[in-house]
Formats: C-alpha cells, structure tokens, sequence
C-alpha cells in the first residue's frame, strides 16, 4: 500500500483528495474498535472466521493509514526509513 501510495499517480491522487479523508477516520476509528475487541474479548480473539476476519481488517486500515502517511512524504525519506528499520541489529542476550 505504501508503495502504490508514492509511485501510481492515480492512487495518489485519491488518497491525497480532500473528499476522502472520512475514509481515513473510518480506518483510525476501526482499527481502535477492532483492536479493543481482539484484546479485551477472548471469546471473539479465538473463534476461528471472526478472528482472521477481524485481522484482515485491521490489517488493512493500518495498510491504508500508513500508505497515507507515505502519500505526504518524499519517497526517499520513506525509504530511509525502510531501511533504517530493517538495518537494526539487536542484541538478544
């Protein structure tokens, strides 16, 4: 989603179109309800469809915020980051 946000113009240009921000609120809003409901509800997180359903939606408001955000940036900005990320080593013990 980041990369169709920053090279194909005309995803760009509807993710950077004022008429579609109440898309990006929706995403924002069920990403927090779906997230609460996983965390707080068992039930819900260990039922089978419901869990991957759910999944696949907060995977894809997260998709779509984060392609927004890389929409606004330069691409060489987001790909520093990219690899800054990835680059990390980490000490386990």
């Amino acid at each position: 989603m980041c990369i169709a946000a920053i090279y194909n113009t005309s995803f760009n240009a509807f993710i950077l179109n004022r008429d579609h921000v109440p898309l990006l609120y929706v995403c924002l809003g069920l990403t927090i309800v779906v997230s609460i409901a996983l965390v707080c509800y068992q039930s819900v997180a260990r039922s089978v469809p419901v869990n991957y359903i759910l999944l696949s939606i907060f995977t894809f408001c997260e998709a779509y915020i984060v392609g927004m955000l890389c929409a606004f940036s330069k691409p060489k900005l987001v790909l520093m980051a990219a690899v800054l990320t990835l680059g990390k080593k980490r000490k386990l013990f």
